[in-house]
C-alpha cells in the first residue's frame, strides 16, 4: 500500500496551479480543452483517484445542501444462520454494529449493513455494488464460519476487520486482547488458591480469534507444576456429553469458559455446584450476570474503534492490502463475582502487569 497521489502532485506534473487541476477534473468550462487534457493525462499517469468523501462534501457545499451524513461505510457480515439478520441475535455481534454505527453518526457518517453470504452474490458482484454506491470504506465483522479467503477488489477500498477474520488477506484489525483476558483470568484463579485450572471453549471460536485463547492459556499454564496442568476442553464436539467425559477424566478445580450460559447449564445438569465444587470464570462477563466473576469486554468500543480506523484510512486515501497491517488490541476488565473464592486479604492485583 503506497500513498495516493494528490491534486498538488498532478499540478506539478501538468505544470499548472493546483486550483486549475480541481477545476479541470470537474470539467469546469473556464479551463481550456488543451489544459484539461493535459491535467487528465497527468492524473492518469499518476494513478490518481478522487477521494469520494471530499468529492461528496464539496458537491454538497457547492450545491448549498450540506447534510450531517453524506458518506456511507459498509458494515459487512458473512452470516447464514437464522437468515440475513441472524448475527444480531448474538449480543457480541449486535454490540459491534451498534458501537460502529453510533460512532459513525457522531462523526457525520452513515453505516449500512451488507451480508456477504447472501445467495447469488459473488465477491466480484459485491465489489461492483460498493463502487456503484460510492462506498469506499468497509468494516468486516460477524463472520459465522472460519472464512479463509474473501476476494473482493481490495484496491478499491479502505478496510478494517473486527477480529482476525476473514483470515486472508491480512488487513488492519481491531480486536479484544483475547490472550490478555485468559491470562488475567488464570492469574486471578491462581491467586485464590485454585491449582487445576482449565480453559473451556469451542475450537471454532478460538480459531476465529487466531487461537488467542489457547495461546494465553498455555503461557500461564507453563508457570505451574506439570502435575497441575489440565488439558483444555477445546473441541468441535461442543456437547454436554463430551464435556462430562472430559471433566470426569481431568477433574479441574476451576474453569475459564468462553460461553458461560452453556457451560453453567452443563455443570448444573451434572450436579456440579459453583463455587462449592468448582470455581467458574467467564471470558465474556456481562453486566446482567453480576454474580459471575470474569473478564468484561467492551464490544461497543471495538465497533467504535473500527469506525475511527476506517475513517482515518478513508481520509488519507489508504486503500488495498497494507504491507504491514496494523493491529489494535483492546484489553478486557476483571470483574469480581461469587462464582469463585474471594481473594485472600493482603494480596494485591494478581494481573496488574499483564498488558
Amino acid at each position: 500500500m503506497t500513498s495516493a497521489p494528490t491534486i498538488r502532485d498532478i499540478a506539478k506534473v501538468a505544470g499548472v496551479h493546483f486550483t486549475t487541476v480541481g477545476l479541470a477534473l470537474r470539467n469546469d468550462p473556464r479551463i481550456t480543452g488543451t489544459t484539461a487534457a493535459r491535467v487528465r493525462a497527468a492524473a492518469e499517469k499518476l494513478g490518481y483517484r478522487p477521494n469520494p468523501m471530499v468529492s461528496a462534501l464539496m458537491k454538497d457545499v457547492r450545491g448549498g445542501r450540506l447534510t450531517h451524513s453524506h458518506v456511507t461505510i459498509g458494515f459487512c457480515s458473512h452470516w447464514e444462520w437464522e437468515g440475513r439478520e441472524g448475527w444480531k441475535h448474538l449480543r457480541t455481534h449486535r454490540l459491534f454494529f451498534e458501537g460502529a454505527s453510533q460512532r459513525a453518526e457522531s462523526l457525520g457518517y452513515h453505516i449500512d449493513h451488507f451480508n456477504l453470504a447472501q445467495a447469488g452474490y459473488t465477491p466480484a458482484r459485491w465489489s461492483q455494488i460498493f463502487k456503484a454506491r460510492n462506498i469506499t470504506g468497509l468494516i468486516l465483522a460477524s463472520f459465522e464460519k472460519l472464512t479463509h479467503d474473501l476476494p473482493l477488489d481490495w484496491d478499491a477500498f479502505s478496510t478494517v476487520r473486527i477480529d482476525p477474520n476473514p483470515q486472508n488477506p491480512h488487513l488492519d484489525t481491531v480486536c479484544t486482547n483475547h490472550s490478555q483476558t485468559v491470562r488475567v483470568a488464570f492469574r486471578q484463579a491462581r491467586a485464590r488458591g485454585y491449582k487445576r485450572i482449565a480453559l473451556v471453549s469451542h475450537q471454532l471460536w478460538d480459531e476465529r480469534l487466531g487461537d488467542a485463547l489457547l495461546s494465553g492459556f498455555l503461557v500461564e499454564q507453563s508457570t505451574v507444576p506439570v502435575r497441575q496442568r489440565v488439558p483444555a476442553f477445546r473441541t468441535y464436539d461442543w456437547t454436554k456429553e463430551a464435556f462430562a467425559a472430559w471433566h470426569a477424566k481431568t477433574r479441574p478445580d476451576a474453569i475459564i469458559a468462553m460461553n458461560d450460559e452453556k457451560v453453567l447449564g452443563w455443570l448444573d445438569a451434572l450436579n456440579i455446584k459453583v463455587p462449592r465444587d468448582l470455581g467458574f470464570i467467564s471470558l465474556d462477563q456481562k453486566p446482567e450476570t453480576a454474580g459471575i466473576a470474569g473478564m468484561r469486554k467492551n464490544h461497543e468500543l471495538l465497533g467504535a474503534s473500527a469506525t475511527d480506523m476506517v475513517i482515518g484510512k478513508m481520509q488519507h486515501n489508504e486503500r488495498g492490502i497494507p504491507e504491514f497491517p496494523r493491529l489494535t488490541l483492546i484489553a478486557g476488565k476483571w470483574i469480581d463475582g461469587k462464582s469463585i473464592r474471594p481473594l485472600p486479604k493482603g494480596i494485591g492485583d494478581p494481573s496488574a502487569y499483564i498488558g
